[in-house]
């Protein structure tokens, strides 16, 4: 039973490990895209899954079902709290103007749409 512990121990590190190196990614994608569009995208996907991968691999480590759920829980309120702060996000920064139009293929807000995006 002791080499299961074991193998529970190193597979939490390894969780560990590799959430934290998703954060450091995204956190380096933040200071280097140039757009704001952008920098939400590399803030919200490896934050969700460095978050589920930490939970994992505390939860791993300590082996116990408080810990257990309260991973889950960490979970449940990352996966419904970050597409609903990055949606405002975009959309208070659509309102005051603050990106760059031309970078978008299409604008679906814009209430005068052009002609040659929905034309075949």
């Amino acid at each position: 039973m002791s080499i299961f512990l074991t193998v529970l121990d190193y597979l939490g590190a390894v969780m560990l490990l590799i959430g934290t190196a998703f954060l450091l990614i995204g956190s380096i994608g933040v200071l280097t895209l140039k757009d704001l569009y952008s920098r939400m995208h590399a803030a919200a996907k490896p934050q969700w899954l460095s978050v589920f991968l930490i939970a994992l691999g505390t939860a791993l480590m300590m082996r116990t079902w408080q810990w257990a759920a309260a991973a889950l829980l960490i979970v449940i309120l990352q996966t419904v709290s970050a597409p609903i702060g990055s949606h405002l996000m975009a959309r208070a920064a659509y309102r005051n103007g603050e990106y760059d139009p031309d970078s978008l293929v299409a604008d679906a807000l814009d209430p005068e749409p052009e002609q040659e995006h929905f034309e075949s």
